[in-house]
């Protein structure tokens, strides 16, 4: 690290080595080649959330931490606590009664204009709902936009589990981004490209390095540098806009977002056929922007390949 001189003597200063330590992390270098926690660390547990894309990491904790059990921390914000997981490895937890109140509405009937309101003995196992928290720090009915599946009962409470922020939300990394974020960085690329707002959603992509990928569908065909300019471009406005995304950027554990054209009129159909799919009328049904889960757009073609 590029630390002046006079601060780096201070620091020094304070640092003393610890001769056993070093040679027993050179020993285990030796013997393995490189130096992972499951080899130094004496854990009992992990304690880490395990829900929603969280999950997706959960495949290479043998690699790093060996068999050691994970037990999730359960579904909280600052809002308030929401759930106590019992068991390691899931994300479901009993349902903090004991805490808030807490209200909850059915997945399909999210956003709509009149929405049924459940209280938790009226919730059925294998549903998904929306939560709705009141608490004794002043929230009243507030929408967290958290979706969360019912997988059982623990006595009389619910046992739920988190799936993914709202409708209008993702999250690979931490990052948290919105799709009013996504509108207002596309806007700010598009009229390099001559696109249209309609024409574009953007997915998250799980990968070693998960991504954002934008499905458009644009005018004429765009080459491969101006697609690399567009990705560039909107990779560079989502940062701007979203600190945590940057960060993510910055830190690497969020890989820059990728390209994939479609044929053309292909997202009016697709909102055409979920339209038609909705239980409301048809005119409630918005298109989406930005997709909430990894796979959403697994139906999506792929008319070009991404840049790599």
């Amino acid at each position: 690290m590029d630390i002046p001189a006079p601060v780096r003597q201070r620091l020094e200063a304070r640092l003393r080595p610890q001769f056993a330590a070093a040679r027993h992390l050179e020993t285990i270098a030796r013997r393995t080649g490189r130096l992972l926690p499951r080899d130094f660390w004496n854990l009992a547990f992990l304690a880490n959330w395990t829900g929603g894309t969280m999950g997706l990491y959960l495949r290479d904790f043998p690699e790093y931490f060996g068999d050691t059990p994970v037990r999730d921390i359960g579904l909280l914000a600052s809002e308030g606590r929401m759930s106590i997981p019992i068991e390691d490895g899931t994300s479901s937890g009993i349902l903090s009664v004991a805490d808030n109140f807490f209200e909850f509405i059915p997945a399909e009937e999210y956003g709509t204009n009149n929405p049924a309101v459940l209280r938790a003995h009226e919730l059925r196992e294998g549903e998904e709902y929306f939560i709705l928290l009141t608490t004794s720090a002043g929230f009243y009915r507030y929408d967290i936009g958290d979706r969360v599946r019912v997988t059982g009962f623990y006595g009389q409470a619910p046992l739920i589990e988190f799936l993914h922020k709202g409708l209008h939300t993702s999250s690979l990394s931490g990052e948290k981004l919105t799709e009013q974020q996504v509108v207002m960085a596309f806007e700010d690329v598009a009229g390099s490209f001559d696109l249209q707002q309609r024409s574009f959603v953007l997915a998250p992509c799980w990968a070693e390095l998960p991504y954002y990928r934008l499905h458009l569908e644009a005018p004429g065909c765009m080459d491969k540098g101006e697609r690399r300019c567009l990705a560039e471009g909107l990779d560079r406005a989502l940062q701007r806009i979203n600190v945590e995304y940057a960060s993510k950027r910055a830190s690497g554990r969020l890989a820059p977002v990728q390209v994939n054209l479609l044929p053309p009129h292909w997202l009016a159909e697709y909102d055409q056929r979920l339209a038609s799919r909705q239980r409301a009328a048809n005119e409630q049904y918005k298109h989406r922007y930005l997709l909430s889960e990894v796979d959403a757009d697994a139906g999506f073609p792929s008319a070009v390949r991404p840049l790599v």
